[in-house]
C-alpha cells in the first residue's frame, strides 16, 4: 500500500514540475493567438523559436533511432511513456 502512495506521490511532483516549466511559455502562447484580431494560418500558431526546437527535437530523435544509438527496448518504454504522458 505505501509503494502505491509514493508512486502518486511521485506523479504528482512531475505533473507540478512539468507545469511549473512549460505555464509560462503556455500563458505567452495563448496570449499571442487570442490577440490576432484576423484569422490566420495554422502556421501562426507557434514562433520561429518554437519551431525551431520542435524541429531540433524531432530531428534528434529520428537521428538517434536510425543511428541504433539506443536498445529497441528504450525506445519501446520511452514513446509508450511519452504517450501516457501526453493524453
Amino acid at each position: 500500500m505505501k509503494i502505491i502512495e509514493l508512486k502518486r506521490n511521485g506523479d504528482n511532483m512531475k505533473m507540478d514540475i512539468f507545469g511549473m516549466m512549460f505555464f509560462k511559455m503556455s500563458k505567452k502562447h495563448t496570449k499571442r493567438i487570442l490577440g490576432y484580431e484576423a484569422i490566420h494560418p495554422f502556421w501562426h500558431f507557434f514562433d520561429l523559436k518554437a519551431y525551431m526546437i520542435m524541429a531540433c527535437m524531432m530531428g534528434g530523435g529520428s537521428g538517434f533511432r536510425a543511428a541504433g544509438i539506443f536498445p529497441d527496448i528504450f525506445i519501446a518504454f520511452f514513446y509508450s511513456e511519452l504517450g501516457c504522458a501526453l493524453a
